[in-house]
């Protein structure tokens, strides 16, 4: 049985609402923040194992996180394809749109968050939807692909290491053959980005990497390093974005994992000291000049009080800070991880005059 806090999840996405601003996920499978950016109408998932934000126009995730742990890894086991059962039908794949794409594309069902590094619990079976698999290339996923993978969990093995994260997504940035057999309409990705980093202490290391689907099967994985901030370009996705705005660019600017992933001449970088995420004040709701006839003024509202308006976190509040004067509401718009939904359900209760 799924535990009560999944099915509520599953709840919220089979009845069509949209997913939170990602500043208010706080999923133990983001390292400083589950992604931001991703179209408002995606529809977030939480299972036991992973993390993802589903596209209903694409069918497939834009990103999925989730941990890799040495007790998480198992035995091998099958691959039994699914289509997954929180999504509405509209939104994703089912198995028999696979037909023929392997004789015709010469492309596997390839997983985002591993199979193999998920062996060792008892929710494998979940890698197995198709809302965590896309239509990679045969070459690639057998390839530099799984020998990522493998390095991933190599990496957690170690005794130094207490988890490795991961979050991996889609490229969309040439048009791609569809698969022959799928009776609905699908984007299939022209490459895939994959972020890995590591918490010692005060201190996150990460490291990207960037494939095209043409990636030949025997391509040096060590050749495909990129950072952080080239997978923000290309993706259109903001990374680790709770950390603080100089650690999180220093972050994303260095390679800083490439050795301990066993890619010695790939580019190099430093480690980022990095604040932890400031915890959230009391949401008291008490009156003050700034809260009036149940709206809030984000002109003088303090941080504490930004945080009693619905999407607002404590990331939030201090953007909304940074940018003040708003001359109106819609200049929230403006405000990094404030999308068009998450302003829509906030206007009733904001205001920026007296």
């Amino acid at each position: 049985m799924r535990r009560p806090f999944a099915l509520a999840i599953s709840v919220l996405v089979l009845a069509g609402l949209q997913a939170p601003a990602a500043e208010e996920i706080y999923s133990r499978q983001c390292l400083a923040g589950c992604p931001v950016g991703a179209p408002d109408g995606n529809e977030l998932v939480i299972r036991d194992i992973y993390v993802l934000s589903n596209n209903p126009e694409t069918k497939f995730a834009d990103w999925i996180a989730y941990q890799v742990l040495p007790e998480n890894i198992g035995s091998s086991q099958n691959r039994v394809w699914r289509a997954d059962p929180w999504l509405p039908a509209t939104s994703t794949l089912e198995p028999d749109d696979y037909r023929g794409a392997n004789a015709a594309l010469h492309t596997d069902r390839g997983h985002q968050a591993p199979l193999g590094s998920f062996t060792g619990t008892a929710h494998w079976r979940d890698t197995n939807y198709l809302s965590n698999i896309t239509p990679q290339s045969s070459a690639l996923n057998q390839g530099p692909w799984v020998r990522l993978e493998t390095a991933v969990r190599a990496l957690a093995r170690q005794t130094t290491v207490e988890a490795v994260y991961v979050m991996t997504g889609p490229l969309y940035e040439r048009q791609m053959p569809a698969l022959p057999g799928a009776d609905e309409p699908h984007r299939v990705p022209s490459g895939y980005w994959k972020i890995v980093a590591i918490q010692d202490g005060s201190t996150i290391s990460a490291t990207a990497f960037i494939f095209d689907q043409d990636t030949p099967r025997n391509a040096n994985m060590c050749d495909h390093v990129e950072t952080v901030a080239a997978v923000e370009q290309r993706s259109g996705l903001d990374f680790f974005q709770a950390l603080p705005d100089p650690a999180e660019t220093a972050l994303e600017r260095a390679s800083s994992l490439t050795n301990e992933l066993g890619c010695a001449g790939g580019v190099a970088g430093v480690s980022v000291t990095a604040q932890p995420r400031p915890s959230s004040p009391s949401r008291s709701r008490s009156r003050s000049s700034n809260i009036t006839s149940g709206t809030i003024n984000v002109n003088t509202a303090s941080y504490e009080e930004l945080q009693q308006i619905i999407g607002v976190g404590p990331v939030i509040a201090q953007r909304i800070i940074e940018g003040r004067p708003f001359g109106s509401i819609g200049d929230l718009i403006r405000v990094r991880g404030i999308g068009q939904v998450t302003l829509d359900r906030m206007r009733p209760f904001v205001r920026v005059r007296d």
